[in-house]
């Protein structure tokens, strides 16, 4: 069979919280993709609002990984928030892990997509902060402008102020 790259390039998975922007299909493109769907069992990260950028075809904001399933710190903080390119408030992660799963969890909220022109913007919410810190609820949006220009959007609406912190992993070796 011969290979033929789709017609469209973004696809917005609206029920399992995924959003995915491509320039295009060729391995120097632009590729982005955003999570804030469930989180799901034992293999569960707290990876709400986390993406992943690729500009030119190089990574750039990577996701961590997990690199090991042994109990202990390092496993631990990968899973968590901040292991992610996502964000926290008062120093606390979203959700509270519990063994290989977690205790707490943080339903998201989709945001519908708008598109205009050359411009895209996706992004969501998460309720995870709704019954501490102030009742917080921590929004990402996400606009692509054209090809290789993506502003990130973070908001934090609470009751009460906050320490909030934004994390970035950015892919070894840089662009």
């Amino acid at each position: 069979m011969q290979a033929v790259p789709p017609a469209y390039t973004d696809v917005m998975l609206e029920d399992s919280g995924t959003y995915i922007l491509r320039s295009g299909w060729s391995e120097n493109d632009d590729y982005l993709c955003m999570h804030n769907g469930y989180t799901g069992g034992g293999h569960a990260h707290a990876d709400k609002l986390h993406f992943d950028l690729m500009l030119g075809g190089r990574d750039v904001l990577v996701d961590a990984g997990r690199y090991t399933y042994m109990a202990g710190k390092t496993r631990t903080a990968l899973k968590g928030a901040s292991g992610h390119n996502t964000t926290l408030v008062g120093r606390k992660g979203f959700m509270k892990m519990s063994g290989w799963s977690y205790r707490t969890h943080a339903p998201s909220v989709q945001y519908p997509v708008i598109k205009d022109g050359d411009c895209t913007m996706i992004g969501g919410a998460h309720l995870g902060y709704l019954k501490t810190f102030g009742a917080t609820v921590a929004e990402r949006r996400i606009l692509r402008i054209g090809s290789g220009v993506y502003l990130i959007l973070d908001c934090f609406r609470s009751r009460v102020p906050h320490r909030y912190e934004q994390y970035f992993h950015f892919a070894p070796g840089g662009m």
